[in-house]
């Protein structure tokens, strides 16, 4: 639930409706129905601002409107998410969702939602932090013994 490999890739193919590049700032910015694929992985956000070093190595990604992903790990297992907007940073392997934000692990049929959802990569911890009126929510199956 915590690895973002759509962002560590090879080859990653952005589209969207309009794109700005200021080269000397370090920033691209894609904005209209933007798309991120990688594989089988995807992104989607409303806009997509990138954010490289003088290397010209990605430091962070920022979407916001209508964000949604789908992803595949390596054990086989499938995460979907969807917020108003999250920020990625390879570097350290934090995804931060803020505003609505929901992550289902499909393979496990176990959900997290909240006002700010943070997942650490490299350490496999995920925070949720919710509000007075939107609280905190964990829906997650469980296997009952069967009694005889």
């Amino acid at each position: 639930m915590y690895a973002c490999g759509l962002l560590f890739a090879n080859k990653v193919e952005i589209q969207s409706l309009k794109f700005e590049a200021y080269e000397e700032r370090g920033i691209s910015i894609f904005t209209g129905k933007v798309s991120i694929k990688k594989n089988e992985d995807m992104m989607f956000a409303d806009k997509v601002v990138v954010f490289v070093d003088k290397e010209k190595q990605i430091k962070k990604f920022e979407a916001s409107g209508n964000t949604s992903f789908v992803l595949h790990m390596e054990d086989n297992t499938s995460f979907e998410g969807k917020s108003d907007q999250f920020i990625y940073t390879p570097g350290t392997g934090e995804l931060i969702l803020t505003g609505n934000a929901k992550i289902k692990d499909v393979t496990n049929a176990r959900e997290i939602s909240g006002e700010r959802v943070i997942l650490y990569e490299k350490t496999k911890v995920a925070k949720v932090m919710g509000e007075e009126k939107k609280p905190v929510k964990l829906i997650f199956e469980i296997e009952e013994e069967k009694k005889q």
